[in-house]
Protein backbone atom coordinates (compact mmCIF):
# COMPACT_ATOMS: atom_id res chain seq x y z
CA UNK A 1 0.00 0.00 0.00
CA UNK A 2 1.19 3.50 -0.80
CA UNK A 3 2.74 5.05 2.34
CA UNK A 4 0.56 8.17 2.02
CA UNK A 5 -2.66 6.14 1.87
CA UNK A 6 -1.48 3.96 4.75
CA UNK A 7 -1.02 7.05 6.93
CA UNK A 8 -4.49 8.35 5.98
CA UNK A 9 -6.09 4.97 6.70
CA UNK A 10 -4.40 4.70 10.07
CA UNK A 11 -5.45 8.26 10.92
CA UNK A 12 -9.07 7.48 10.07
CA UNK A 13 -8.98 4.34 12.20
CA UNK A 14 -7.53 6.20 15.18
CA UNK A 15 -10.19 8.91 14.87
CA UNK A 16 -12.96 6.33 14.76
CA UNK A 17 -11.59 4.54 17.83
CA UNK A 18 -11.30 7.88 19.63
CA UNK A 19 -14.95 8.74 18.91
CA UNK A 20 -16.07 5.31 20.12
CA UNK A 21 -14.06 5.63 23.34
CA UNK A 22 -15.41 9.12 24.04
CA UNK A 23 -19.00 7.98 23.49
CA UNK A 24 -18.43 4.93 25.68
CA UNK A 25 -16.97 7.07 28.46
CA UNK A 26 -20.08 9.19 28.34
CA UNK A 27 -22.26 6.11 28.59
CA UNK A 28 -23.63 6.59 25.07
CA UNK A 29 -23.43 3.75 22.58
CA UNK A 30 -23.31 4.63 18.89
CA UNK A 31 -26.92 4.11 17.69
CA UNK A 32 -27.52 1.36 15.14
CA UNK A 33 -28.96 2.15 11.72
CA UNK A 34 -32.70 1.53 11.98
CA UNK A 35 -34.60 1.93 8.71
CA UNK A 36 -37.77 4.01 8.69
CA UNK A 37 -40.76 1.68 9.10
CA UNK A 38 -43.58 1.06 6.65
CA UNK A 39 -46.02 0.05 9.40
CA UNK A 40 -46.44 0.69 13.12
CA UNK A 41 -48.53 -0.29 16.14
CA UNK A 42 -49.14 1.07 19.62
CA UNK A 43 -49.55 -0.85 22.87
CA UNK A 44 -50.83 0.95 25.94
CA UNK A 45 -53.73 2.32 27.95
CA UNK A 46 -56.03 5.36 27.98
CA UNK A 47 -53.18 7.81 27.37
CA UNK A 48 -52.41 6.20 24.01
CA UNK A 49 -56.15 6.12 23.21
CA UNK A 50 -56.24 9.89 23.96
CA UNK A 51 -59.05 9.52 26.48
CA UNK A 52 -60.38 12.89 27.76
CA UNK A 53 -58.04 14.79 25.44
CA UNK A 54 -60.82 17.37 25.01
CA UNK A 55 -64.43 17.93 26.05
CA UNK A 56 -65.78 15.46 23.46
CA UNK A 57 -63.34 12.63 24.05
CA UNK A 58 -64.31 10.98 27.33
CA UNK A 59 -64.32 7.59 25.63
CA UNK A 60 -61.12 8.23 23.70
CA UNK A 61 -60.08 9.88 20.45
CA UNK A 62 -57.23 7.89 18.92
CA UNK A 63 -56.94 10.42 16.08
CA UNK A 64 -55.36 12.71 18.69
CA UNK A 65 -52.98 10.11 20.12
CA UNK A 66 -49.31 10.98 20.63
CA UNK A 67 -48.47 7.66 18.98
CA UNK A 68 -50.87 7.02 16.10
CA UNK A 69 -52.81 10.27 15.79
CA UNK A 70 -53.82 11.27 12.27
CA UNK A 71 -55.80 14.51 12.62
CA UNK A 72 -53.90 17.09 10.61
CA UNK A 73 -56.02 19.83 12.16
CA UNK A 74 -54.88 19.37 15.76
CA UNK A 75 -51.65 20.57 17.35
CA UNK A 76 -50.31 17.05 17.82
CA UNK A 77 -47.64 15.74 15.48
CA UNK A 78 -47.77 12.05 16.34
CA UNK A 79 -45.10 9.46 15.65
CA UNK A 80 -47.29 8.19 12.81
CA UNK A 81 -47.64 11.64 11.23
CA UNK A 82 -43.89 12.23 11.42
CA UNK A 83 -43.25 8.90 9.75
CA UNK A 84 -45.83 9.57 7.01
CA UNK A 85 -43.99 12.80 6.20
CA UNK A 86 -40.64 11.01 6.00
CA UNK A 87 -41.80 7.71 4.49
CA UNK A 88 -45.22 7.89 2.80
CA UNK A 89 -45.32 4.11 2.38
CA UNK A 90 -46.48 3.84 6.00
CA UNK A 91 -49.74 5.67 5.22
CA UNK A 92 -52.71 3.61 6.37
CA UNK A 93 -50.52 0.93 7.91
CA UNK A 94 -51.03 1.90 11.55
CA UNK A 95 -52.69 0.09 14.46
CA UNK A 96 -53.64 1.40 17.88
CA UNK A 97 -54.10 -1.64 20.12
CA UNK A 98 -54.16 0.27 23.40
CA UNK A 99 -57.10 -0.23 25.77
CA UNK A 100 -58.24 2.27 28.43
CA UNK A 101 -57.68 0.93 31.93
CA UNK A 102 -55.06 -1.60 30.84
CA UNK A 103 -52.46 -2.69 33.34
CA UNK A 104 -49.19 -4.48 32.66
CA UNK A 105 -51.03 -7.77 33.19
CA UNK A 106 -52.98 -6.90 30.03
CA UNK A 107 -49.92 -6.19 27.90
CA UNK A 108 -49.49 -9.73 26.61
CA UNK A 109 -52.99 -9.77 25.09
CA UNK A 110 -52.21 -6.54 23.21
CA UNK A 111 -48.88 -8.00 22.13
CA UNK A 112 -50.60 -11.07 20.67
CA UNK A 113 -52.79 -8.83 18.53
CA UNK A 114 -49.79 -6.73 17.53
CA UNK A 115 -47.76 -9.74 16.40
CA UNK A 116 -50.52 -10.72 13.97
CA UNK A 117 -50.33 -7.25 12.40
CA UNK A 118 -46.58 -7.61 11.73
CA UNK A 119 -45.60 -3.93 12.20
CA UNK A 120 -42.05 -2.69 11.63
CA UNK A 121 -42.28 -0.32 14.61
CA UNK A 122 -44.03 -0.74 17.97
CA UNK A 123 -44.47 1.91 20.66
CA UNK A 124 -45.24 0.79 24.21
CA UNK A 125 -46.53 3.02 27.02
CA UNK A 126 -48.08 1.19 29.95
CA UNK A 127 -47.81 1.02 33.73
CA UNK A 128 -49.68 4.09 34.91
CA UNK A 129 -52.69 2.00 35.93
CA UNK A 130 -50.44 -0.26 37.98
CA UNK A 131 -49.69 2.79 40.14
CA UNK A 132 -53.09 4.50 39.80
CA UNK A 133 -55.15 2.23 42.02
CA UNK A 134 -57.63 2.82 44.83
CA UNK A 135 -54.84 2.99 47.41
CA UNK A 136 -51.17 2.12 47.82
CA UNK A 137 -51.97 -1.38 49.10
CA UNK A 138 -53.60 -2.33 45.79
CA UNK A 139 -50.75 -1.24 43.50
CA UNK A 140 -49.14 -3.95 41.37
CA UNK A 141 -46.12 -5.47 43.07
CA UNK A 142 -42.71 -4.86 41.45
CA UNK A 143 -42.19 -8.63 41.10
CA UNK A 144 -45.44 -9.09 39.20
CA UNK A 145 -44.87 -5.96 37.12
CA UNK A 146 -41.43 -7.16 36.01
CA UNK A 147 -42.66 -10.66 35.23
CA UNK A 148 -45.59 -9.34 33.18
CA UNK A 149 -43.47 -6.86 31.25
CA UNK A 150 -40.77 -9.41 30.52
CA UNK A 151 -43.36 -11.91 29.26
CA UNK A 152 -44.80 -9.24 26.95
CA UNK A 153 -41.42 -8.19 25.55
CA UNK A 154 -40.32 -11.82 25.15
CA UNK A 155 -43.36 -12.48 22.99
CA UNK A 156 -43.04 -9.19 21.12
CA UNK A 157 -39.38 -9.68 20.21
CA UNK A 158 -39.91 -13.36 19.46
CA UNK A 159 -42.91 -12.69 17.26
CA UNK A 160 -41.43 -9.62 15.56
CA UNK A 161 -37.69 -10.30 15.45
CA UNK A 162 -36.99 -7.58 12.88
CA UNK A 163 -39.16 -4.82 14.37
CA UNK A 164 -38.01 -1.76 16.33
CA UNK A 165 -39.63 -1.54 19.77
CA UNK A 166 -39.80 1.71 21.71
CA UNK A 167 -40.74 1.74 25.40
CA UNK A 168 -41.77 5.06 26.94
CA UNK A 169 -41.39 5.62 30.66
CA UNK A 170 -44.42 6.09 32.91
CA UNK A 171 -45.14 9.79 33.54
CA UNK A 172 -44.35 11.27 36.95
CA UNK A 173 -47.85 10.90 38.40
CA UNK A 174 -46.94 12.69 41.62
CA UNK A 175 -46.21 15.78 39.52
CA UNK A 176 -49.90 15.80 38.58
CA UNK A 177 -50.68 16.23 42.28
CA UNK A 178 -48.19 19.09 42.46
CA UNK A 179 -49.69 20.81 39.43
CA UNK A 180 -53.42 20.31 40.00
CA UNK A 181 -54.08 19.65 43.70
CA UNK A 182 -54.65 23.36 44.32
CA UNK A 183 -57.41 23.37 41.69
CA UNK A 184 -60.73 22.90 43.51
CA UNK A 185 -62.43 21.51 40.40
CA UNK A 186 -59.66 18.96 39.90
CA UNK A 187 -59.57 17.79 43.52
CA UNK A 188 -63.37 17.51 43.60
CA UNK A 189 -63.41 15.36 40.45
CA UNK A 190 -60.59 13.18 41.74
CA UNK A 191 -62.37 12.54 45.03
CA UNK A 192 -65.87 12.03 43.66
CA UNK A 193 -64.92 9.87 40.69
CA UNK A 194 -62.11 8.06 42.50
CA UNK A 195 -59.40 9.03 40.01
CA UNK A 196 -56.00 7.46 40.78
CA UNK A 197 -56.47 7.71 44.54
CA UNK A 198 -53.13 6.11 45.41
CA UNK A 199 -51.54 9.22 43.91
CA UNK A 200 -54.22 11.91 44.08
CA UNK A 201 -55.92 11.44 47.45
CA UNK A 202 -55.18 13.43 50.61
CA UNK A 203 -53.37 10.41 52.07
CA UNK A 204 -49.76 11.52 52.11
CA UNK A 205 -48.40 8.06 52.97
CA UNK A 206 -50.15 6.58 49.94
CA UNK A 207 -48.80 9.33 47.71
CA UNK A 208 -45.24 8.73 48.90
CA UNK A 209 -45.53 4.98 48.33
CA UNK A 210 -47.02 5.56 44.88
CA UNK A 211 -44.20 7.92 43.97
CA UNK A 212 -41.65 5.29 44.95
CA UNK A 213 -43.50 2.58 43.01
CA UNK A 214 -43.74 4.86 39.95
CA UNK A 215 -39.94 5.25 39.96
CA UNK A 216 -39.37 1.55 40.60
CA UNK A 217 -41.57 0.54 37.67
CA UNK A 218 -39.60 2.80 35.36
CA UNK A 219 -36.35 1.23 36.52
CA UNK A 220 -37.85 -2.16 35.63
CA UNK A 221 -38.86 -0.93 32.17
CA UNK A 222 -35.32 0.33 31.56
CA UNK A 223 -33.63 -2.83 32.84
CA UNK A 224 -35.82 -5.36 31.03
CA UNK A 225 -35.92 -3.44 27.76
CA UNK A 226 -32.13 -3.15 27.87
CA UNK A 227 -31.76 -6.92 27.62
CA UNK A 228 -33.19 -6.95 24.07
CA UNK A 229 -31.13 -5.44 21.22
CA UNK A 230 -34.28 -4.36 19.32
CA UNK A 231 -35.83 -2.59 22.34
CA UNK A 232 -35.13 1.06 23.14
CA UNK A 233 -36.15 2.79 26.38
CA UNK A 234 -36.78 6.54 26.35
CA UNK A 235 -34.09 7.23 29.00
CA UNK A 236 -36.78 8.53 31.41
CA UNK A 237 -37.73 11.34 29.02
CA UNK A 238 -41.47 11.09 29.76
CA UNK A 239 -40.93 10.55 33.47
CA UNK A 240 -38.70 13.62 33.77
CA UNK A 241 -40.94 15.87 31.69
CA UNK A 242 -42.56 18.51 33.94
CA UNK A 243 -45.92 19.13 32.32
CA UNK A 244 -48.03 22.18 33.11
CA UNK A 245 -51.73 22.47 33.99
CA UNK A 246 -52.43 23.42 30.35
CA UNK A 247 -51.22 19.95 29.37
CA UNK A 248 -53.83 18.24 31.57
CA UNK A 249 -57.27 17.54 30.06
CA UNK A 250 -60.32 19.58 31.12
CA UNK A 251 -62.70 16.66 31.66
CA UNK A 252 -61.00 14.69 34.43
CA UNK A 253 -57.91 16.79 35.18
CA UNK A 254 -55.90 13.60 34.81
CA UNK A 255 -55.37 12.60 31.18
CA UNK A 256 -53.27 14.71 28.79
CA UNK A 257 -55.01 17.49 26.90
CA UNK A 258 -54.27 18.07 23.21
CA UNK A 259 -51.34 20.20 24.34
CA UNK A 260 -50.23 17.38 26.62
CA UNK A 261 -50.49 14.81 23.82
CA UNK A 262 -48.44 17.14 21.60
CA UNK A 263 -45.72 17.40 24.25
CA UNK A 264 -45.76 13.63 24.79
CA UNK A 265 -45.30 13.09 21.05
CA UNK A 266 -42.42 15.56 20.95
CA UNK A 267 -40.61 14.27 24.03
CA UNK A 268 -40.83 10.63 23.01
CA UNK A 269 -39.83 11.33 19.42
CA UNK A 270 -36.77 13.33 20.44
CA UNK A 271 -35.56 10.36 22.51
CA UNK A 272 -36.51 7.68 20.02
CA UNK A 273 -35.07 6.08 16.89
CA UNK A 274 -35.24 8.91 14.38
CA UNK A 275 -35.02 12.26 16.22
CA UNK A 276 -33.36 13.91 13.22
CA UNK A 277 -36.53 13.81 11.10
Amino acid sequence: MNRRYLVIALGTLVAAVFVFIVMSDRGVAPPPEIPLPESMAAIGDSITQAVAVNEEALGGAAEHSWATGSDAGDEITSHYERLVAARPQITGHVFNNSIPGAKMADALAQVEVTVTQDPDYVVFLMGGNDVCTADAASMTSPVDFESQFKEAVDRLTGGLPDSAIYVASIPDLHHLWEVESGNLVASTIWANVGVCQAVLSDNEDDREQAQERNAEFNEILERVCGVYPQCRFDAYAVYHYKFSSDEVGPLDHFHPSEEGQASLAEVTWENGYWPEI
